[in-house]
């Protein structure tokens, strides 16, 4: 075969062969693992970049959850929601709406102080309170009735809840009735039974003081 083939060729194939076999063996033995090394590599980044992605999602999430709460809690200590629903001062209250108001009369109830049931304030130790009062309001003109109602609202500590607001006119305007109004005497021509509830919340072991005060009223 070596005659046929010559000895140059021989050694020629014979290195091509070694250069062959060096190349399979490479490829085998270091290219192959090195590219699956790679892809595993590559899979374990992009792996890591979605779960740096998550993160920072749920960063932005838990911002946005912290802001809403952060401005509701603003909100409700503005408007003076953590308050112990003092007696005496309600009554200033209502006193300086019925003034402000121009109303002829209005006579009040404030129910008994309710402690209710709510798992979120129970959760921050607090206590959520409710009391009901009903109004009988007289007046020359329903918007003065509108106005006290306003007022109320505006004044009080805490959520008013306006439940109920029924207006009737129980005089029409006459002569006499305008000479009456032109003297000073008052004269109520509408006259209004309103019921709202009032809501505020405060800490558990503030309720039985509460309490005890206004049973003093």
């Amino acid at each position: 075969m070596l005659q046929i083939l010559g000895i140059k060729k021989t050694l020629f194939l014979l290195i091509l062969f070694s250069i062959s076999a060096l190349a399979f063996s490479y490829k085998f033995f270091y290219l192959v693992p090195r590219v699956s090394s790679i892809e595993s590599e590559a899979s374990l980044n992009q792996s890591d970049v979605f779960e740096s992605g998550q993160k920072i999602s749920d960063l932005v999430d838990n911002h946005e959850r912290f802001v809403e709460q952060k401005n509701r809690y603003d909100f409700i200590k503005n408007v003076n929601f953590f308050n112990d629903q003092n007696r005496l001062e309600v009554r200033k209250l209502i006193a300086e709406a019925i003034n402000s108001s121009k109303v002829v009369s209005a006579k009040y109830n404030i129910g008994a102080l309710k402690v209710e049931r709510n798992s979120s304030a129970k959760e921050v130790d607090h206590k959520l309170l409710k009391t009901d009062i009903t109004f009988d309001v007289g007046a020359i003109d329903d918007a003065d009735i509108y106005n006290f109602i306003l007022l109320l609202n505006h004044g009080f500590p805490g959520v008013l809840v306006i439940e109920e607001v029924g207006i009737t006119r129980t005089k029409e305007l006459t002569q006499p009735i305008l000479k009456q109004i032109g003297t000073g005497v008052p004269v109520s021509l509408v006259e209004a039974k309103i019921k709202i509830v009032w809501w505020t919340m405060v800490q558990k072991d503030a309720v039985e003081a509460t309490a005890s005060l206004m049973e003093a009223f």
